[in-house]
């Protein structure tokens, strides 16, 4: 089944000219100066990213939701999110750091500590924006991972994985004295994000509760009564969910027919798809399709 929707690593960067160089395939630091445009082109990644706005603004959309980027803006990405960037200004310059997780996770026996972060949920703000004094401080830091970056050093990952850190329980601090977020965040919430990220990953070539069930080595029964509590939303509804995004997506990004879009989404056939569709939306593919903007 063909995925319309590219996902790429940090080492295409550099041919997209969003790195000026490559340090790592694992981490690595971007400066993108005025007049240097970002893809406008919808994609994911196999990365996480941070990046702080400097100047000029721009409009990110993050799966279905759009935020208006604006300096002293710090834009916070799992690899799960759908992004397309908007509406550049000439005058839009940005400072990002990239790294994967098992870069991070790479020292711990915990492979999960980058689900503990609240704005790396599937639900989470994906832009935040700080006062002078936090722009300053995570300025610095990204200026002192680029000045580790230019150092060669047997520690090097290491340093960058601890400035990785400061930076991350910064900008949690941050982001919770600013959005509410559930108190001690229970154990449960591991399972949910990653339920969340998998199908991110994996819908809809995978439909079925038990399929990530059986990949987060759990109950379905489990899976959905620990979904439906800390969401509010069936496990199922997750999943339908991440479907109507894609067809969504395909419907209006792309000119493929009905007919294609409800076989590379695994549906028997379009009779099918537009039954999904109009339970979900309340309108038929084609009608979704005829309100894309020209």
């Amino acid at each position: 089944m063909p995925d319309l929707i590219p996902r790429i690593a940090i080492a295409e960067l550099l041919t997209r000219r969003t790195l000026q160089a490559l340090h790592s395939v694992d981490y690595n630091v971007s400066v993108s100066p005025p007049g240097r445009l970002l893809p406008d082109a919808p994609y994911r990644a196999t990365f996480y990213a941070v990046g702080l706005c400097r100047a000029g603004t721009i409009t990110l959309k993050a799966d279905l939701d759009y935020y208006h980027v604006a300096p002293g803006s710090l834009v916070l990405l799992g690899p799960e999110v759908l992004r397309q960037w908007q509406q550049q200004s000439a005058d839009y310059y940005n400072e990002a750091l990239f790294f994967t997780d098992a870069f991070f996770s790479a020292p711990y026996t915990d492979p999960t500590r980058l689900r503990q972060f609240a704005f790396f949920d599937a639900q989470a703000t994906r832009v935040l924006p700080l006062s002078a004094v936090e722009v300053a401080r995570a300025g610095q830091l990204l200026e002192e991972v680029r000045q580790v970056l230019d150092r060669p050093s047997p520690y090097q990952a290491d340093i960058v994985r601890s400035y990785v850190s400061i930076l991350l329980y910064l900008a949690a601090d941050s982001y919770e004295q600013r959005i509410t977020v559930a108190p001690g965040r229970p154990r449960q919430l591991d399972v949910v994000t990653r339920f969340q990220q998998l199908i991110a990953q994996h819908a809809p070539q995978r439909r079925q509760v038990a399929d990530y069930a059986s990949l987060l080595c759990v109950t379905s029964k489990y899976l959905s009564e620990t979904v439906k509590a800390a969401t509010g939303k069936t496990a199922g509804e997750w999943l339908a969910g991440q479907v109507l995004r894609e067809a969504r997506h395909r419907l209006w990004q792309t000119d493929r027919t009905v007919t294609q879009i409800a076989e590379e989404l695994g549906f028997g056939d379009a009779s099918a798809f537009g039954k999904f569709f109009r339970r979900q939306t309340g309108q038929t593919p084609a009608a979704y399709r005829q309100q894309r903007p020209l």
